[in-house]
């Protein structure tokens, strides 16, 4: 059975992956709020103190 690596990482971390149900408000809501919470709370903090090039310095 092939393996990826965000599999992997997942299955390390305990962490369970859930696919959502497409083109419902609700979900889409809590989806956009993450998306949010991430931009917030690590993009623009990242960004905000050092110029990134690629990647992989990210």
């Amino acid at each position: 059975m092939e393996h990826h690596d965000d599999q992997l990482y997942l299955a390390i971390n305990d962490i369970d992956h859930t696919k959502i149900k497409a083109m419902s408000p609700q979900t889409n809501g809590i989806r956009e709020r993450l998306h949010k919470t991430i931009l917030n709370e690590f993009y623009q903090v990242a960004f905000r103190k050092k110029l990134y090039v690629d990647l992989d310095t990210l």
